[in-house]
């Protein structure tokens, strides 16, 4: 196999990734908004900025999901045009933003669940 097939496959997983993560965020979102009333009557109110937090960084991670695909669009595009099939930087930092605040907005939220169930446990 050539290098060109290998970037190839390189781009589809970056683009599945991306996908994935946008969907995932997205469900957190809409999860913990539905449900999110349930907990808050059993719980310190100072507690809600770990969810705030939580919540900025998943949209966040979906803006960023957006960008990446937006980039890897533009490599693509850049390929068939005559440039060389590789990822670059224009495409690797919206990922990695992705990535990290997806999975510090999951932290958060986890940081946030077990201070509910901590105050529900002493009340």
């Amino acid at each position: 196999m050539d290098t060109s097939h290998y970037a190839e496959l390189a781009l589809t997983s970056a683009s599945e990734l991306a996908k994935q993560l946008i969907s995932v965020a997205s469900a957190v979102l809409v999860l913990t908004v539905t449900l999110v009333e349930k907990f808050r009557s059993t719980h310190i109110r100072s507690a809600d900025r770990f969810l705030i937090v939580s919540w900025t960084l998943l949209v966040l991670s979906v803006l960023a999901g957006f960008w990446s695909l937006m980039a890897l669009t533009g490599t693509l595009v850049a390929a068939q045009a005559g440039a060389p099939l590789k990822l670059e930087d224009n495409a690797r930092i919206p990922a990695g933003i992705q990535v990290i605040t997806f999975f510090l907005g999951v932290l958060f939220f986890m940081w946030y669940g077990l201070v509910a169930l901590r105050s529900r446990a002493n009340k």
